[in-house]
């Protein structure tokens, strides 16, 4: 019972330490899982704020950098004003500001840094390329100009290029944006961590340098934990909409025995649970052990005597009432076997006799065979020597045991002289001795081998040295020591002469019929093929051998099968028959012509007949594509939207196309073979007589004519391109004539709208710029006096701002219409950009006109200008550049002294005109020069 008990006991303790430690090991792993999840999920949710941050900072920049009040603003104070306004409804951007082209601040928020050049910032030099932000940075040229903090300013830059009409690069909009915002991010969510679970919250850099954290933890690399007393969950920034990601990365940590001190209170209470579990069944177990047991105890004693088997019936488990009744059995299958014993012995003795009287008997019968087989010995050794084939017989190893007459007749040695001799030595060349001794060495141990059992022909040796072409039948034969082959030789020396002389002339005939162009073929009276040539089969895909049998529909398919069919009866008549077809086969028609000849026998009957097939595919072609291309030809220049002719030597028309007939009216049919001036008419006949004539001497000649006909006019481009077909005279001209009346009308729009203002359909930029020079030229050449006028309606941007773009479009329109109205027809007026205007005078004969149209555009544009029930005021303001006769002046000079005398005309109150006389060796104004109304 001990033993029971102490296994009962160590499995029930196995059993609950297990399950214990299963429990406790799947409660550990979902605490930890819990935990980092809860960290991943807090993590993640800040690494969404900061790129939606920065994704929104992003685009309010971009935003900023398209507003015509920054890009185009008109004055410094107002770019300055934009930039205020917007740092103040954006107080998280630490600095706005405006550079040149060459990165000197223009203008920025609050004035900071104005004048400075920043050119060697990464932000300047990024924003050179597009749209820049880059990676938080301490502050540097704004760290002493902004207000202290607690901890030192630290910046996110963003720069846009801004560019001009041109796409040029103008100027740059940079911001830096305080990085307290992210910090505030961070706060937010790491004070509520800390409180909940003790948690710690780190923003970290591309190269894992802490950005927000700890004060004492931010700008250096964050150390690695390798203890495992930290739990980590980290969330890449991936960018958001436009923004892309700087390589961020958030990290949330907090300490491993604070995010599973629940899991360790429930430890504690699980191992409780197990201790009192095993206690309360240890007393159980010591009881039922007890019980199970007893039945065996009583087993033991049975079996050694102790003590007798109960009789009782109180047995707690079936098993020891099956060993009690198993104990009873096991002694009465004893005597019974002990009986059967006796009786087998007595069966094997009589058995033993009678096996005895049968071994005499076979004794009997196999000397009897021992005889019989003696006798057919006798029998085959008499065949042997009577055979017409050779007899060789030899032992396992390889010595000759026995050869019969036909084979010393054959070999040239006698019986006597070759046994005992290697075989090899007598018969087999010495070229395939080493084979044959490899073969014989496996074949004398197994029996077995490549050329056993079957016919064969090989080369053998006679006694005087020649080789015999023999045909063997090899056999094998089990000795007491291995394996002896004998085999059956013939000599086939004249089968096989006969055989070549075959060969050679069915060689001959195959090259004979492998070179003949044509399909050859031989079917006998059921159709069948008995032959094929090299052609035949390869059309046919079939190796040489495949063919034979096949009949004829098989062989050339049900397609070619429905052609040839129709003639067989007349060939197996013994009549020949001849036609043509043609077949679709791999995509392409395929022509053929056919000679169905029948074979006659001894006595006329047809045996069968021979089938030639010539392909004339490429004759066939040949005609076809002619008359394809002719087909084409017509399709295809009937349908260009040009006309093509061919005229001869004697300018008569001799080919047109459909579009000949379109232009011009005249029907092809009643046009060809008359000639050229017959057919269009004297007055086109005369505009392409010259250059035909130069065609017709052997030159490609190509013209521009304009022409009508139909009432329709047409500027043709035509190209004569003599027709030489020897090296000699030019028998005609092909041409071809293109209607480019289309594209010359697009060129002179595209001119015309290249040097007009689509807005005000005064003169552009660009149109002004050509004319000024060759105005000046014009005035040095004639010896007058030029005057520019440079204008600009004033607070044209209020007027924009107030009522909106398409006022302000109304105001360029009515302005511009009023201008040209008071201009004279040989001034040029222009329209340069926005509300800038420009008008070039020439022929004057003093300044008194220049200030004569002036007043008369002061005057014009004064008048109120109604627009959707307002009353818009208007005013412009004049500069003047007057140009002395004979005195010599750039155009950008002149130009630019009249926006000089523009802006006296508004530091003086606008609404007038001032007007310098321009041309002086130094450029500077005088007081009295000027004339302000």
């Amino acid at each position: 019972m001990t033993w029971l008990f102490a296994s009962t006991v160590l499995t029930l303790v196995i059993g609950v330490l297990a399950v214990t430690l299963l429990v406790d090991r799947l409660v550990h792993q979902q605490a930890r899982r819990d935990a980092l999840r809860l960290l991943q999920a807090n993590a993640d949710g800040l690494r969404d704020a900061l790129d939606r941050g920065m994704a929104q900072h992003f685009a309010e920049v971009r935003l900023l950098s398209g507003l015509q009040q920054v890009a185009q603003a008109p004055t410094v104070a107002d770019a300055r004003v934009a930039l205020d306004g917007f740092v103040t409804s954006f107080p998280q951007f630490a600095w706005l500001g405006l550079t040149d082209a060459s990165g000197k601040v223009i203008a920025s928020a609050n004035g900071l840094l104005e004048g400075v050049n920043v050119s060697a910032r990464p932000w300047f030099k990024g924003a050179l390329a597009g749209p820049f932000v880059g990676d938080v940075h301490e502050a540097v040229l704004l760290a002493k100009l902004l207000p202290a903090q607690n901890e030192p300013w630290r910046f996110v830059d963003f720069a846009f290029p801004l560019k001009d009409e041109q796409g040029r690069i103008k100027g740059v909009l940079g911001a830096h944006l305080s990085w307290g915002w992210a910090g505030q991010l961070r706060q937010d969510l790491s004070e509520r961590l800390a409180k909940e679970a003790g948690a710690e919250v780190l923003v970290l850099g591309s190269n894992d340098i802490v950005l927000l954290g700890p004060t004492e933890q931010q700008g250096k690399k964050l150390p690695p934990s390798t203890d495992g007393s930290l739990l980590w969950a980290t969330s890449k920034s991936a960018g958001h909409g436009d923004f892309r990601t700087l390589g961020w990365q958030v990290v949330v940590r907090q300490p491993a025995n604070q995010a599973l001190a629940p899991y360790d209170a429930l430890h504690a209470q699980t191992l409780a649970t197990a201790g009192a579990v095993f206690a309360l069944l240890l007393p159980m177990t010591w009881w039922l052990a007890r019980r199970l047991s007893r039945p065996l105890v009583d087993v033991k004693k049975a079996l050694s005597g102790q003590a007798a088997m109960p009789r009782d019936d109180d047995i707690l488990y079936e098993e020891a009432r099956a060993l009690k009744q198993a104990l009873i059995e096991h002694d009465e299958r004893h005597a019974r076997q002990s009986a059967a014993l006796e009786a087998m012995a007595m069966s094997l003795e009589k058995r033993v006799d009678e096996r005895t009287r049968e071994l005499a008997d076979i004794n009997d019968r196999l000397s009897q065979s021992m005889r019989d087989v003696g006798r057919s010995q006798e029998r085959l050794a008499s065949i042997l020597r009577q055979s017409p084939d050779a007899f060789v017989c030899v032992d396992a190893k390889g010595l000759i045991s026995d050869w019969n007459p036909a084979a010393e007749a054959l070999f040239g040695w006698t019986r006597d002289e070759v046994r005992g001799r290697l075989m090899a030595d007598i018969l087999i060349p010495a070229v395939h001795r080493q084979a044959h001794h490899a073969g014989m060495a496996a074949f004398s141990k197994t029996g077995e081998g490549a050329i056993i059992g079957k016919r064969l022909e090989l080369p053998t040796l006679h006694r005087d040295g020649s080789v015999i072409s023999a045909e063997l039948s090899i056999g094998a034969l089990k000795a007491e020591d291995g394996y002896a082959a004998f085999a059956f030789v013939r000599d086939i020396r004249e089968r096989l002469a006969a055989q070549e002389e075959v060969r050679i002339s069915q060689h001959r005939l195959q090259q004979v019929l492998g070179t003949i162009p044509a399909l050859v073929g031989y079917f006998d009276r059921d159709a069948r093929c008995r032959y094929s040539n090299e052609l035949g089969r390869k059309l046919r895909g079939l190796a040489p051998g495949a063919e034979i049998g096949l009949h004829l529909r098989e062989a050339i398919g049900e397609q070619n099968y429905a052609l040839h069919e129709p003639h067989l009866p007349k060939v197996l008549t013994g009549q020949r028959a001849h036609f043509e077809g043609s077949v679709r086969q791999r995509g392409q028609d395929v022509h053929f012509q056919v000679h169905m000849v029948p074979e006659k026998g001894p006595s006329g009957e047809v045996t069968g007949f021979y089938l030639m097939t010539f392909d004339v595919t490429a004759l066939k072609e040949a005609q076809l594509q002619q008359e394809r291309a002719r087909r084409q030809l017509r399709a295809i220049t009937d349908n260009l939207p040009v006309m093509i002719s061919y005229i001869d030597a004697e300018h008569r028309l001799q080919f047109l196309n459909r579009t000949f007939e379109q232009w011009t009216g005249v029907a092809v049919a009643d046009a060809l073979g008359k000639p050229m001036r017959e057919v269009i008419g004297e007055q086109l006949y005369e505009q392409r007589r010259e250059p035909l004539a130069k065609a017709l001497e052997g030159q490609r000649v190509e013209f521009e004519v304009v022409s009508e006909a139909l009432g329709v006019r047409r500027v043709l481009q035509t190209a004569y391109i003599p027709d030489r077909p020897t090296a000699e005279a030019v028998v005609g001209v092909y041409t071809l004539t293109t209607d480019v009346t289309a594209m010359r009308d697009a060129e002179r729009r595209m001119a015309e709208l290249a040097l007009t203002d689509t807005l005000t359909g005064l003169a552009n930029r660009r149109n002004f710029e050509q004319w000024l020079p060759l105005a000046l030229a014009r005035a040095q050449r004639a010896k007058t006096a030029t005057a520019v006028m440079f204008l600009d309606i004033d607070h044209f941007k209020r007027i924009n701002d107030t009522f909106g773009h398409a006022a302000g479009d109304a105001v360029l329109v009515t302005f511009s219409q009023r201008l040209a109205a008071s201009m004279r027809k040989t001034d040029l007026v222009a329209r340069l950009a926005g509300d800038e205007f420009v008008v070039v005078l020439e022929g004057l004969s003093d300044p008194d006109v220049c200030h004569l149209l002036a007043r008369k555009v002061n005057e014009a544009a004064r008048q109120p200008l109604r627009y959707q029930d307002h009353d818009l005021a208007m005013t412009t303001s004049i500069g003047i550049a007057y140009l002395p006769a004979g005195v010599h002046q750039t155009a950008e000079a002149i130009l630019q002294d009249a926006d000089a005398a523009l802006y006296q005309t508004k530091e003086r109150g606008r609404d007038g005109y001032t007007t310098v006389e321009t041309g002086a060796d130094e450029a500077e104004f005088s007081t009295s020069s000027f004339a302000t109304l």
